[in-house]
């Protein structure tokens, strides 16, 4: 079957570049533009980007059984347009020279909620789309693209701050995800309707979840690993890595150059998912993982640029290609029915640990200095991965 062919499919892949290209420009927009107002640094930082991830803890089981009973692409479509609103708004504010610390954790709050919601829903929309046997190459083609999409976004980014400003750029990044939003509506229909047939209670579906969650001990192991990595690597996504650009480079182009390359290793790791077997599945996604924590050492030792690059380069070529994995391998294993539940557990370990992460990373890199800090995060990933090798079930299980 040509995937390509499949009316849903194609639907969900442009809603899914489109606001991936926004994914790419914001960052740069948001954190420059948050250390641009007056007496900000890197403790406002951390608390504005903190803001947004700290809902997304709280909100995610919740969404996860919001999507499984009213519909994926429903709750999908009014995250994504409800996102694009606020962040044309904060955009506005720049351009009036309105925007505050405050506003800009109400609003990274209120967004944090969304994407609660949004996170458990989009990961569960492929299996109600696309055939089984066709999951992988699903997983691949829309990471490709999004991955696409998000490398134009990332490497416009610095060329937009430059030109249009912290706020015009923003508003270009909201606009990205209203339309996504408009574009899933097409999707409702594919909702399915079998979690409906029951009045709808909370903690019993979250109860079904919980169980199912922990009734397969591979799952739990790989999650934890996975959930250290990203303490590390969020940390330097936020906050971290835009720290070293200006005190190692002196430059806000070289950050987005930085994350413009990673976007570049997702795009390739995409396709090396697309070649992987099944046989040792659980062995070659975390062994691929490492490739993130030996990024953050190579930015801890404030390399020649070129070397940065080519180091992020591979860092997302290994976190593609194990999150390809890891997705496929959860919507082939996992009852379709409980999908978004267990996908907002997995979403709650690494959000958990994520936010962590970014809330300390500015008290770290003050108290211990940035060095020490990447360091420091990149040998704790390295040795989570490694413990969680070491357990048989995760060996052998993760198929």
């Amino acid at each position: 079957m040509n995937l390509f062919s499949v009316r849903y499919f194609q639907q969900l892949l442009v809603a899914r570049t489109i606001s991936n290209v926004g994914n790419g420009i914001s960052p740069v927009a948001l954190a420059f533009g948050t250390l641009s107002i007056e007496s900000s640094g890197p403790r406002e930082l951390s608390l504005v980007l903190l803001a947004r991830t700290v809902p997304i803890m709280v909100m995610l089981l919740i969404g996860g059984a919001f999507a499984d009973r009213f519909g994926r692409a429903k709750i999908m479509a009014i995250t994504d347009t409800t996102l694009g609103l606020l962040i044309v708004l904060i955009g506005f504010a720049f351009i009036q020279g309105q925007a505050t610390i405050p506003l800009l954790v109400l609003v990274s709050l209120l967004s944090g909620v969304l994407n609660g919601f949004w996170y458990p829903a989009f990961t569960g929309l492929l299996p109600q789309i696309v055939p089984e046997n066709q999951l992988q190459r699903a997983n691949v083609i829309v990471s490709f693209f999004s991955n696409l999409a998000f490398m134009l976004g990332a490497a416009l980014s610095g060329l937009s701050v430059t030109l249009l400003g912290y706020g015009a750029t923003l508003i270009i990044d909201g606009i990205t995800f209203f339309t996504a939003g408009l574009l899933l509506t097409f999707l409702v229909k594919t909702d399915s309707q079998r979690n409906r047939e029951q009045a709808f209670s909370m903690i019993r579906d979250l109860k079904l979840g919980w169980g199912e969650f922990f009734s397969r001990k591979w799952l739990v192991l790989t999650i934890g690993a996975s959930a250290v990595v990203h303490f590390g690597f969020e940390a330097t996504y936020a906050v971290l890595g835009v720290l070293a650009s200006k005190d190692f480079y002196s430059s806000e182009t070289s950050w987005a150059a930085i994350l413009t390359s990673l976007a570049a290793g997702m795009l390739l790791g995409s396709l090396v998912a697309d070649r992987i077997a099944f046989r040792r599945r659980g062995v070659v996604a975390l062994a691929a993982l490492v490739l993130v924590p030996i990024f953050l050492i190579v930015l801890s030792a404030a390399s020649q640029i070129w070397f940065v690059l080519f180091a992020a380069l591979v860092a997302g070529i290994g976190y593609e290609t194990y999150f390809v994995i890891w997705a496929t391998t959860l919507q082939r294993n996992i009852p379709e029915a409980m999908l978004s539940r267990i996908m907002s557990f997995d979403g709650l370990a690494v959000f958990t640990f994520g936010p962590l992460g970014i809330g300390l990373a500015g008290v770290l890199a003050l108290t211990f200095g940035l060095s020490n800090t990447l360091m420091g995060m990149a040998l704790t990933g390295l040795f989570a991965i490694g413990l969680g090798l070491t357990f048989k079930t995760v060996r052998q299980n993760f198929n």
